[in-house]
This record gives structure tokens, C-alpha cells and sequence, in this order.
């Protein structure tokens, strides 16, 4: 396997070469498509050869060009039931603050208008499929890859373990400034953030890999585990 990051504006977006083709991981923003089709041509990948794409969640800087991706190829989306609804809506759904400078980014996020930032609703066809369904999906497909549901920050959030160890944890994890501890910004249920948490513990990957900020090992979510068992949210008004 091949790890390529696109990385259009912010956003650590990964593609994922194999002999078989190539899964994406997300659509970054809308604007980005023009530069995602000179960066996989760059990279030596047509866009046929990418067979899959991974959703992670529902956010604007996730699914931006999701809907060119799928008007113009024969991509297969892969996403969790719930994020079928929220692609619809065209809106984000924001959870609360997990600390004192998320609350701050999302202060000045509104201040610019940036956290209301809409799309037009997305449709699916027949060909999507849903990862909570079936977490080996792609492994029946010859891809080394599992899904792992990791609900929290939002309840669609889904991540992908590949069979070398690595963990692609979505917005499950943040390694960047502002962001402390390993832990996302926003978060819709704290319960199920910590049980995912934990769960990335006991899978025991070596390396994560967030969509924001640089990959890290997995000790660092064993060394913040307290951290994030006493976060208090902060209501994201």
C-alpha cells in the first residue's frame, strides 16, 4: 500500500494506492476539486483507478467535492448509515467545545463565517454502501482495510485500519495547533467520544492518522486517556 496525501487547503487528504486501485479518504472542500484533479494526476493516478470513497463524516471540509466525484465517475461512496441524512441536510450539525481554545476557534469560526457553511444537498444512488453495515466490506473486496466506527464527534464518524497497523481516525483525532492532547475540536457525544478513545486503545494501532494535523503513535492516546475522561464541553452557542 501506497499512503499519498493530497492535501488540499487544511485538510490532510489521503489516498490509498494498491494494485487492485486506490481508496480515497474524503472530499475535502468544494474548492478543492480542480486542485485534487492536478494532484492525483501528479501523482500518477488517473481517476478511474480510484474505486472507493471512504466518507468519515459529515462536514463541509470532508465532503466537498463529493458530489463531482460522484456525477463524474464510477466511484463507490462508503459511509455510515447515519451520514446519509446529513449529506442531504447541506448544513453541518456542530457539536460542542472540547477546551478553552476550541472555543476560541470557534468563536472566531463564526466571526468569519465560516461555521455555517452550507452545500447543496448530495444524493445517493444505489451504489453506495454502508460501512456500519459491514466493517469488512472492503477487505471482501481484496482491499486490507477495516472499518471502524468511531462515534463521538460526530456519530457517523468512521475510520479505517489497515492490516500494516495504521489507523485513518477521521476527525476522531487532531494532531495540530490549536488542538491539545490528540482530541477533536467539536464533539456531539462525549460518551461515545471516550468509548471510541478507548477503543482505538484496545485495537492497539501503531500510528494514527487524523485528517488534520501529522500522524502520531498510538502512546499518545494511552498518555491523554485521562485528559479525555474529564473533559467538560463547552455549549457551542
Amino acid at each position: 500500500m501506497e499512503i499519498i496525501n493530497l492535501g488540499v487547503t487544511l485538510f490532510n487528504n489521503y489516498l490509498l494506492k494498491f494494485e487492485k486501485g486506490c481508496v480515497l479518504l474524503d472530499a475535502g472542500y468544494t474548492t478543492d476539486y480542480p486542485t485534487f484533479l492536478k494532484k492525483i494526476e501528479k501523482a500518477g493516478v488517473k481517476i478511474e483507478d480510484i474505486k472507493y470513497l471512504v466518507l468519515t463524516h459529515v462536514h463541509n471540509d470532508h465532503i466537498g467535492y463529493m458530489k463531482d466525484l460522484l456525477e463524474n465517475t464510477s466511484i463507490v461512496p462508503i459511509l455510515h448509515e447515519e451520514a446519509e441524512g446529513r449529506l442531504l441536510e447541506g448544513k453541518n450539525r456542530l457539536g460542542d467545545c472540547s477546551g478553552f481554545l476550541s472555543r476560541c476557534l470557534s468563536f472566531l469560526s463564526k466571526v468569519s463565517g465560516k461555521s455555517g457553511e452550507t452545500w447543496e444537498p448530495i444524493t445517493l444512488d444505489d451504489r453506495k454502501v454502508y460501512a456500519n453495515k459491514d466493517n469488512d466490506y472492503l477487505k471482501k473486496q481484496g482491499f486490507p482495510l477495516t472499518i471502524v466506527e468511531l462515534p463521538g464527534h460526530t456519530p457517523d464518524n468512521i475510520g479505517l485500519l489497515t492490516d500494516e497497523g495504521s489507523l485513518f481516525s477521521g476527525d476522531m483525532t487532531i494532531n495540530g495547533f490549536p488542538a491539545r492532547h490528540r482530541k477533536t475540536f467539536l464533539i456531539e457525544n462525549l460518551e461515545e467520544y471516550k468509548t471510541s478513545w478507548k477503543k482505538i486503545i484496545d485495537l492497539n494501532p501503531h500510528t494514527i492518522i487524523p485528517c488534520h494535523g501529522k500522524k502520531f503513535p498510538i502512546s499518545d492516546m494511552k498518555k491523554y486517556h485521562g485528559k479525555v475522561e474529564t473533559i467538560k464541553l463547552w455549549k457551542n452557542k
